[in-house]
């Protein structure tokens, strides 16, 4: 941790005073999110560290905010709390005088990405949720930060309202600010330097992040961090007094009911070179050279009647804890592929691939000189396939015989589009967000009530790593056991996507934490939402009572274990 300090203090600086064009990269402490800790004191001091070097204060209010009133929403009962000028007219130093504006009746809420554009997940994130907030109570508005432009679809749900600003970080401040906006959504904040950057200033009396990058920012203008009951620890509840410490957010964090995160089923794709997606990644490559093998049009192996092993991931995600996973798994099935998703940099792909070969080699081979047979052959069933288009993704994904998530960090866009191709996917949550993503689409399938044996506890979420294994071993090389999985996934799939209990929550929070009189009822009834049988308040406590006793009989077996 304090190394980490002291480094950062030498780098930030020139990161700080960089041009905008700099800032479009990734943040030096990016990457440390992938290795399963808790994060909130390294980004806290981060966050601490840019605030000292700085050459200009971070921590600003905007000018549109000096005398913000709320808007008067006068359709039917609805009124909004008023709220006093957050600063008087003498502060204005020449500006312009908001003030004078003429009044809202609309609650204008900003979202705010890098991620926006083409195909990238955390638009979808956040698409349904805009097209399903109440039009008469909220406008939504977009900042789109990079060059990728949001989709039609995208841009129709907030009635063409998108402003797109490039790597400008200075335009992003300006645009924000120009909206008088009485809510901002961060939607992620550690993915680019210049959407880190904007979270600083407080440009809303309510500032939210999202679980686009599924960790606290640290940052003290954000006022809350949306996640959801049953995608955190099943105990956070008991995190306060002595435990305050293990903490993991330094915003209010706010728990959805319900799964509390969704994705269109039905998605647009936008045009893409399979070049632009694959990058320096042209083909498939396996650990040892020359293996023979033929390989189809997706870069596959052609290994009839064997299985393949699909974790499709960011290389990032796949941290060295994994490569033992990778290893059993082919030593458990000696007829089974492993099937990697490959960096669009060959230099990532070098070091990935170096770093596996390494230790499948010191793993068989047990230190005798050269590369052993056994080691050999695990090798030659290990494959890095490119990047495939977006509209390509459910075609490979029917290839799978099982796929994987990584762990401490897993996904959830993946997580939907593998389900949604009635795919097994087996998962091992985590105790933080940030690897407990995909679990909340097993709890609203509820495969048990299909079939007792398919349930996802007894097929797809692990409780340790050797249950992980056996887990992925059994779909992998039992098919009629496999096939009944795929089966209740196919029948229940449905339920995970366009998930309006989602957007309902979203709903009820914003109502609440900007003032506006309605009750839960009034706006149910306002949304057209009425709970299904998985969407009720029984049925969610099910599934925390359920985590709860999975995570006790963890640690009770750890426990025996460890005497």
């Amino acid at each position: 941790m304090i190394s980490l300090y002291l480094q950062m203090c030498v780098f930030c600086q020139p990161l700080i005073q960089a041009s905008s064009s700099s800032l479009q990269n990734s943040l030096l402490h990016f990457h440390l999110q992938y290795y399963g800790f808790n994060d909130r004191e390294v980004l806290e001091r981060v966050a601490s560290i840019f605030q000292r070097l700085s050459p200009l204060p971070l921590m600003v209010e905007s000018e549109s905010l000096r005398f913000y009133q709320p808007p008067e929403i006068v359709s039917g009962d609805i009124t909004t709390k008023k709220a006093k000028n957050i600063a008087t007219p003498e502060h204005q130093n020449g500006s312009h005088d908001h003030s004078s504006s003429p009044p809202r009746e609309k609650i204008r809420i900003v979202f705010v990405s890098c991620l926006f554009g083409g195909n990238e997940p955390h638009g979808q994130l956040v698409l349904d949720v805009i097209k399903s907030l109440p039009s008469r109570i909220f406008e939504s508005v977009a900042v789109s930060v990079g060059l990728k432009l949001p989709l039609p679809n995208f841009i129709e749900a907030v009635n063409g309202k998108v402003f797109s600003v490039g790597r400008d970080k200075e335009k992003g401040r300006e645009v924000i600010s120009s909206q008088r906006p009485d809510c901002v959504v961060f939607v992620e904040n550690i993915n680019n330097g210049i959407m880190h950057f904007l979270a600083y200033e407080r440009f809303a009396p309510v500032q939210i992040l999202l679980m686009g990058a599924p960790i606290t920012g640290g940052i003290p203008s954000i006022d809350y961090f949306l996640s959801g009951d049953r995608l955190e620890h099943p105990f956070r509840t008991q995190i306060s007094g002595d435990l305050s410490h293990v903490e993991p957010y330094s915003e209010q964090v706010v728990l959805f009911d319900g799964q509390a995160l969704s994705f269109p089923q039905n998605q647009i794709h936008s045009k893409q070179d399979i070049g632009l997606a694959a990058g320096e990644a042209v083909s498939s490559f396996s650990l040892l050279n020359d293996t023979g093998m033929s390989y189809d049009e997706f870069n596959l192996p052609l290994v009839d009647g064997k299985s393949l092993y699909f974790c499709f991931q960011s290389l990032f995600k796949i941290t060295p804890v994994f490569d033992s996973v990778i290893s059993k798994i082919l030593h458990g099935d000696p007829h089974g592929h492993f099937i990697l998703q490959a960096s669009r940099s060959s230099q990532k792909n070098r070091a990935a691939k170096e770093r596996i070969k390494a230790f499948i080699i010191d793993d068989a081979c047990q230190g005798s000189s050269g590369i052993c047979e056994s080691a050999k052959d695990v090798l030659s069933r290990i494959h890095f396939i490119p990047r495939v288009k977006s509209d390509q993704l459910q075609m490979l994904f029917q290839r799978a015989t099982v796929a994987l998530h990584p762990f401490p960090f897993d996904g959830s866009k993946t997580a939907s589009d593998i389900l949604g191709s009635d795919v097994p996917l087996v998962i091992f949550p985590q105790r933080y967000l940030k690897g407990r993503l995909a679990e909340t689409f097993y709890a609203s399938m509820a495969m048990h009530e299909i079939d007792s044996e398919v349930a996802a506890s007894k097929c797809c979420v692990a409780n340790d790593i050797g249950d992980y294994i056996s887990k992925v071993l059994r779909l992998g090389t039992d098919p009629q056991y496999r096939n009944r999985v795929a089966s209740a996934i196919h029948k229940r799939k449905s339920r995970i996507y366009d998930d309006r209990e989602t957007s309902f929550e979203w709903a009820l929070f914003l109502t609440r934490s900007l003032g506006v009189s309605i009750t839960r009822e009034e706006l149910a009834l306002e949304m057209e939402f009425s709970p299904t049988d998985w969407q009720t308040e029984q049925f969610h406590q099910k599934v925390i009572q359920s985590q709860q006793s999975r995570w006790k009989r963890k640690k009770i077996e750890q426990f025996i274990l460890s005497q």
